[in-house]
């Protein structure tokens, strides 16, 4: 991995860029994680101002943005994002806000991006809108592959008649899945294009089994999931909130390769855990993209789940942790990684108590310099305590 850029802890702010060089492009994977209890309006913006101006200065377009806060403050956060970008004067277009509990009090967590600044050759970085701007997005073009970022596509149709509108879970999954689909088909990709979606919606434990039975008969009748073979992409389904209404959301990334030989996208399979659809669960453990020398492996949400498909170690903070770190590096083990290449990395801890647990062991393993945003949610089973999900990225000489 090229040369992280990380700021010492703070009492209010760590920051990482991670940047990751390949003939035509730079990858970034910002992180910016507040450290105390930030309720300060001011604080907030300014946060969102320094950002991105760095990010103006280095000349780096987002192509993914998730902002993490508390549901309650959820249009403060996204005004006072959208202040600091008409002050700063930057290029940053859409992002995904995410109801990420504070661990540290406060009404705001922090912010993850994927970005990219162009090299050489013929890159091209632009915005992408879809279904009459309900859709927003980038796009990073280059001579052997294409990739598309969708933001916050909603399973809620506000332009829809009231009567029109899928009120429910199962019809809110569908048409979020379609309006997806519509938008990755504008710009040549399928269903089998998807590596990545990450999913949230605010009652997780209520509706995880009908979500996904509406995602399984969605996937087949799309072809996903066939008499001879399936597809399934890799996923985070967590508890978010966002709107009022709104009961499932998703961030999508579509890449379609232009050249099998420079660029190619890899099912990941972990030896340490059971697939996931073996107990219901249309997603794989990780996808890999690879360009050049360079593997970027997504994670799926990775909890602490055996090889049978079984929580292990209930009502134990320390041992789901540990579970839930060790399923990571074994999977991306299988890809040469190590958790030291972590670029991003979401942790949804179930409680304070998960978080403290979480903070004392990383800091025990000498893990607490990676690029990890801690936050408050709960996970897709009662008794699962704490779910990680990350980028990582893997490079050779």
């Amino acid at each position: 991995m090229s040369e992280s850029i990380v700021t010492p802890a703070s009492e209010v702010l760590r920051f990482w860029d991670i940047p990751v060089s390949q003939s035509e492009f730079t990858k970034h994977y910002i992180t910016a994680y507040v450290t105390t209890d930030m309720s300060s309006h001011e604080e907030v913006k300014g946060v969102f101002k320094d950002l991105y101006a760095y990010m103006l200065q280095q000349d780096i377009i987002p192509l993914q943005e998730k902002v993490y806060g508390a549901v309650n403050s959820y249009e403060t956060i996204m005004k006072l994002r959208q202040e600091a970008i008409v002050d700063v004067g930057s290029k940053v277009t859409a992002a995904t806000f995410i109801d990420g509990g504070p661990c540290t009090g406060g009404i705001f967590t922090g912010v993850q991006i994927i970005a990219a600044r162009a090299n050489k050759g013929p890159v091209e970085i632009y915005p992408t809108r879809h279904n009459e701007a309900r859709i927003e997005g980038m796009v990073l073009e280059t001579s052997s592959f294409k990739e598309v970022f969708l933001a916050g596509v909603s399973g809620k149709n506000e332009l829809l008649a009231e009567d029109q509108r899928d009120n429910d879970l199962y019809g809110q999954t569908h048409r979020m899945f379609s309006d997806a689909r519509d938008a990755l088909a504008e710009h040549g990709l399928g269903c089998r294009d998807i590596p990545r979606t990450w999913i949230y919606f605010p009652r997780l434990l209520d509706w995880y089994g009908e979500f996904n039975h509406a995602r399984t008969d969605w996937f087949k009748m799309n072809d996903m999931i066939t008499d001879h073979d399936f597809f399934f992409p890799a996923s985070t389904g967590i508890q978010g909130k966002r709107r009022k209404g709104e009961e499932i959301y998703m961030d999508v990334l579509g890449f379609k390769t232009k050249d099998d030989k420079t660029a190619r996208m890899v099912v990941m399979n972990n030896t340490h855990q059971n697939e996931a659809n073996d107990y219901g669960s249309a997603f794989a453990r990780g996808m890999a993209i690879e360009v050049e020398n360079t593997s970027t492996l997504y994670v799926s949400g990775t909890a602490s789940i055996d090889n049978s498909g079984k929580t292990v170690y209930h009502d134990n903070n320390q041992n789901q942790i540990c579970e839930t770190l060790l399923d990571i590096a074994a999977l991306i083990k299988t890809q040469g990684g190590k958790m030291e290449d972590l670029a991003l990395a979401a942790v949804y801890c179930k409680n304070q108590d998960v978080y403290d647990e979480f903070i004392r062991i990383t800091e025990s393993f000498g893990l607490d310099h990676l690029p990890f945003v801690p936050m408050i949610a709960d996970v897709c089973r009662d008794e699962l305590l704490v779910e990680i999900d990350s980028v990582v990225i893997r490079t050779t000489n």
